[in-house]
């Protein structure tokens, strides 16, 4: 299970959890060696339009309701059958208990993750996924936007897809949830606080060229359905992170790397920008070994990424690409320019990279730099930017090696 935070008593019945009864379903679970998820929704039942309970409006939206139910367990069991990290279990398929209380706690408990179906509102899905925010595991939101019952409560600082037909509900999934499993992925990745630890795979992490080859070929011709694309993207992504974290590459994968680098950097533009973010986060990988920047920089033309630059996008990955070309040579100067400005997106990313790369001549030049600034600032008038810089401050100055990103 990939997060714990400490809490070990049951809120129901006010008993440790060991003592809870469900220690041995709940263990079962956590040991399957995959990301679990679970979806969280409205059972259809038809008696509820038979008895004028009116959940679902109407039976014309009863009947929207399965057309979107069944589409979205076929997406997900797709994506069961087509990742080895992740599963994603339907209610049906849970543990079963006598107690409803009971049977939330222990699946919030089990699972890594949630899914939260939000229409029809249904009052014990919100509470499944209380349950699991609670235990500090995220939960993506989904929503109908044409259901006429709509959530009373705001939901824009979640991870949320919404979509408005049952055509749309593939294309708006495989463009938003890939990023969304990515980070859970990172975690357990990066930080070994899973049940697969980075020194047992870093020496070997599988990556598959065929997938690469055949989706990267598929693109070019362009024979891949709309609401695919950003699925076959984001599975190439995947790959080029799976290329970063190997010690050892061999000619088939630097191939890759250099078909990947080409074609991406054929079709990068700034007109899609989900597109654009996932192609950045692919090549952003590249820069992490000197072999794969190496072909980056013979198949990438550095004007392009200069111009989406330019055009104003400041993601974060198209700054580390352009820091490794070399582009931003006097980065402290950048900064205290874009201060000016009050671009505080680019301010708080270069930054970043300042901190990061534990520049430290920068760092110190920063530091002094910030203070002039807040200064000669009015305490009244400039307020806002003074507690951005304050806090920019804060964070070249800590030694937790965590950026908390500050607010302007």
């Amino acid at each position: 299970m990939i997060y714990n935070n400490g809490i070990n008593r049951c809120t129901i019945f006010n008993k440790p959890f060991e003592k809870c009864g469900k220690e041995d379903k709940i263990k079962k679970i956590l040991e399957i060696p995959k990301l679990m998820g679970f979806f969280m929704y409205q059972f259809p039942k038809k008696d509820q339009i038979n008895n004028n309970q009116t959940n679902y409006e109407s039976k014309e939206f009863y009947k929207l309701y399965l057309d979107e139910i069944n589409e979205l367990k076929r997406i997900i069991q797709d994506l069961n059958q087509s990742n080895d990290l992740i599963q994603i279990s339907f209610p049906d398929e849970a543990t079963d208990t006598l107690t409803k209380a009971c049977s939330f706690c222990e699946i919030a408990r089990s699972y890594d993750f949630g899914i939260l179906l939000m229409t029809p509102a249904n009052t014990n899905a919100f509470l499944e996924a209380g349950m699991f925010m609670s235990l500090g595991k995220r939960v993506i939101f989904l929503n109908n936007d044409l259901y006429p019952i709509k959530p009373s409560f705001d939901t824009t600082s979640y991870f949320y897809i919404h979509y408005s037909s049952i055509d749309e509900i593939e294309m708006r999934w495989n463009k938003k949830m890939p990023n969304f499993l990515d980070e859970l992925l990172k975690n357990y990745l990066e930080f070994e606080i899973s049940f697969i630890h980075v020194e047992e795979i870093n020496d070997e992490v599988h990556v598959d060229t065929d997938l690469i080859n055949s989706y990267i070929d598929m693109l070019e011709k362009g024979e891949v359905r709309p609401s695919m694309i950003y699925g076959r993207y984001n599975a190439v992504k995947n790959e080029c992170y799976s290329i970063s974290l190997r010690k050892e590459l061999n000619e088939e994968i630097l191939d890759c790397v250099s078909k990947i680098s080409k074609y991406f950097c054929k079709v990068i533009s700034n007109e899609d920008k989900e597109l654009l973010k996932i192609i950045l986060e692919s090549l952003e990988h590249f820069t992490k070994k000197p072999s794969l920047f190496d072909i980056l920089k013979e198949n990438c033309d550095l004007n392009k990424l200069i111009a989406i630059f330019e055009g104003g996008n400041r993601d974060s990955n198209l700054l580390s690409i352009l820091f490794e070309f070399g582009y931003f040579s006097n980065i402290v100067l950048r900064i205290i320019n874009a201060l000016d400005e009050k671009d505080i997106k680019l301010v708080n990313e270069l930054t970043i990279i300042v901190w990061r790369e534990h520049l430290q001549n920068e760092k110190n030049e920063l530091l002094k730099l910030f203070n002039k600034k807040i200064n000669k600032y009015d305490s009244e008038r400039d307020k806002r930017i003074m507690e951005f810089i304050e806090k920019l401050i804060s964070n070249l100055e800590s030694k937790r090696g965590i950026w908390a990103t500050p607010e302007y």
